[in-house]
């Protein structure tokens, strides 16, 4: 199974886009190639969920949610992961509170897809450096988190944590250069993990990367061994 979520922000301008409203899932079916189905009913109310609920209070999601994805105290979720004992945890990139960034446990992510309220777990406040998340990926015993910029600017590093609200997110020595990391994977079989750089933004002679025609656009690629 495979879930999947959408920012739940608004976009660059402040407006409003239901359409990124959705936590959904899809399970894989073998063959050749291999395929997805989806899952039960997309999920669409979680934003009601987050701002109303009583332990989220002291972040403002609800006044997050009415500005721009990227703005200082605007909300957006860029981490999503599973956890062993079958629920998931939202890890969001903005709003960062007190240099802390946010993880959400969902408690019941399999009924949701039947309809039923989000149960959501104590919020978990981590000390990135004052980064939020980027990325979020259980591989092992340990989460690996991708922190960087609630914007553009600003810098980026990958971090270990237990996955336990007592626990501190460890840095993890690795040289990122230029990289703009915003998703992360292991590769099977291996103890390595694969960082992938948002490189829409960088400029390729003289133009950004995003703008240049499809065949011409790339992303950067680092493989680690933590």
């Amino acid at each position: 199974r495979i879930w999947w979520i959408g920012s739940h922000s608004r976009n660059a301008r402040g407006e409003l886009q239901t359409s990124r409203q959705r936590l959904f899932a899809t399970d894989i079916v073998a063959g050749d190639p291999p395929t997805v189905v989806p899952v039960g009913t997309p999920y669409r109310d979680l934003l009601r969920d987050l701002t109303e609920a009583p332990a989220l209070a002291p972040w403002g999601l609800a006044a997050a949610a009415q500005r721009a994805a990227e703005a200082e105290g605007g909300l957006n979720i860029e981490g999503l992961a599973a956890t062993p004992d079958g629920r998931l945890l939202l890890g969001f990139r903005n709003p960062v509170r007190e240099g802390r960034a946010l993880v959400v446990p969902i408690d019941n992510p399999e009924g949701l897809l039947a309809g039923e309220r989000a149960r959501l777990g104590a919020p978990i406040a981590l000390d990135l450096g004052g980064r939020g998340i980027w990325s979020l990926y259980l591989v092992g015993m340990h989460y690996y988190i991708v922190a960087g910029p609630i914007a553009d600017v600003g810098t980026f590093a990958l971090y270990r944590w237990s996955g336990r609200a007592e626990d501190a997110a460890v840095m993890v020595d690795v040289d990122l250069g230029t990289l703009r990391p915003e998703a992360l994977f292991p590769v099977p079989q291996t103890s390595s993990l694969v960082l992938v750089s948002d490189d829409g933004g960088v400029n390729v002679g003289g133009r950004e990367c995003k703008r240049l025609p499809h065949a011409a656009q790339r992303f950067r690629t680092l493989r680690i061994t933590p």
